[in-house]
């Protein structure tokens, strides 16, 4: 099997947290995103409902700009709704932090 299929594989796996909090690692141990603020996560470290899962300034620009990331772990079947989901149905992102 190639290497990337069985790295694909091996990311299916992850719980979304921990895929999560990975592509934060990863994307954060390359230049220019080392600012990438994750908000993805709840202080519990579980995923909340948002549109976005981090976002960074990159520095020396001028005029400034910014990147907002997204993760998935959604399978193929559910991600054309995920991407075209409606927000304003959403829970508040207060009602995640608990």
């Amino acid at each position: 099997m190639a290497p990337s299929r069985t790295t694909s594989l091996e990311l299916a796996k992850l719980q979304p947290p921990v895929f999560e909090q990975l592509a934060s690692d990863i994307l954060r141990a390359h230049s220019p995103y080392e600012s990438l603020i994750p908000v993805g996560l709840n202080e519990k470290g579980r995923p909340v409902a948002a549109p976005i899962d981090g976002i960074c300034w990159i520095p020396g620009t001028s005029p400034p700009q910014g990147v907002l990331f997204a993760y998935t772990a959604s399978d193929r079947k559910r991600l054309r709704a995920k991407w075209l989901h409606d927000p304003a149905g959403a829970p508040s992102a207060e009602s995640q932090c608990s």
